[in-house]
């Protein structure tokens, strides 16, 4: 559900003028500078748990510490202080609630500086396949000193870029469940090849990858499939004295469908990929009775258990096609079908 700014569910108290800002969603966006005026887009929604989306233009005058209140049936939920002047034009999660039939999303303009208000989306969880959270945007922090980098293409308005031994830069999102996650920099001559990647299940370090910033720029670059049942959060970590970037951070639910089997193991398959060009099949799958039970994908071999990652993984090279699904199956007795994902080669 979108509710723009000329909908019939938007409403505001104070002066609200026509912006000059680029690429609005819709038609325009509107601005104030007035003092406690405000800008309300409410929603008609099915009862559910929602991520809640911000859009905003860029203007020299923005505020940088925007309060945005979400309520639910005029009972106030949250309040998110937003940058606008970072992360404009493109969708933002300002967080992920649990709604009922009549939402809110107020925005409130302080002053000096000008205030925007152009439009909301509500999306329930359970069609959530992708989530991006750029550098600025809410759900982000930092320790140390980041500056604006003159990488080329980066995600969204700009990338950032920290010479600071131990600074760090996080990008955090309140999900739950088994998502694909990917991380984006620009390249610049100075970039380091060694940067720690951290991904967290709310305080808990899962894992820790390795990226060469002097390769691979103005891309999303896998990092792993994590399960997050406390929020998720990813960290990179300047360490000197070359450059490290932080620029965007993306989400992506990972196809699961279980079949449990009583009391056997439960099995789930969280990717399934096979790269048509090279023959090139990836198969990776958790189980109830990890790490002692013994997966394998039918017709295809036994799967090996990662400790690390807390997963098993299958990879193999060339690889028939398998066809629009697999199946693992669980020594333990468990099995699930997983639907393959067909992609070119990178």
């Amino acid at each position: 559900v979108i509710v723009d700014n000329s909908d019939p569910g938007a409403s505001s108290t104070g002066r609200w003028r026509t912006s000059g800002g680029k690429n609005p969603h819709g038609a325009d966006s509107l601005w104030s500078r007035g003092a406690d005026a405000t800008f309300t887009f409410n929603a008609n929604l099915t009862p559910d748990r929602y991520a809640v989306f911000m859009h905003w233009t860029l203007w020299p005058s923005r505020m940088t510490d925007v309060p945005v209140e979400i309520r639910d049936a005029g009972a106030l939920l949250d309040t998110v202080s937003v940058n606008q002047k970072q992360a404009p034009r493109q969708w933002n999660l300002l967080g992920i609630y649990t709604l009922s039939e009549t939402a809110s999303v107020t925005i409130i303009s302080q002053g000096p500086g000008s205030t925007n208000a152009d439009a909301v989306r509500f999306a329930p969880i359970s069609a959530l396949d992708e989530l991006v959270i750029d550098n600025g945007a809410p759900g982000t922090s930092s320790t140390g000193s980041w500056k604006k980098s003159g990488g080329k293409n980066p995600y969204g308005l700009n990338s950032l870029w920290s010479r600071d031994a131990g600074a760090t830069y996080t990008w955090s999102a309140p999900l739950t469940g088994t998502f694909d996650v990917y991380i984006r920099w620009t390249l610049w001559p100075s970039r380091m090849t060694d940067v720690p990647v951290e991904v967290y299940d709310g305080r808990t370090l899962l894992d820790t990858a390795w990226a060469d910033q002097q390769t691979a720029g103005a891309q999303w670059n896998y990092v792993g499939t994590y399960t997050f049942n406390e929020g998720a959060a990813v960290t990179v970590i300047s360490q000197g004295p070359g450059s490290t970037n932080a620029d965007a951070v993306k989400f992506v639910a990972a196809e699961t469908i279980p079949v449990p089997g009583g009391d056997a193991d439960v099995v789930a398959v969280i990717k399934a990929d096979y790269k048509v060009e090279s023959q090139e099949l990836i198969v990776r799958a958790t189980s109830s009775d990890q790490p002692t039970a013994v997966l394998t994908v039918q017709g295809h071999g036994e799967m090996t258990f990662i400790a690390k990652k807390n997963r098993y993984e299958l990879r193999i090279k060339p690889a028939s096609d398998p066809g629009d699904s697999i199946t693992v199956t669980s020594s333990s007795g468990g099995s699930a079908e997983g639907v393959v994902k067909h992609k070119d080669d990178d």
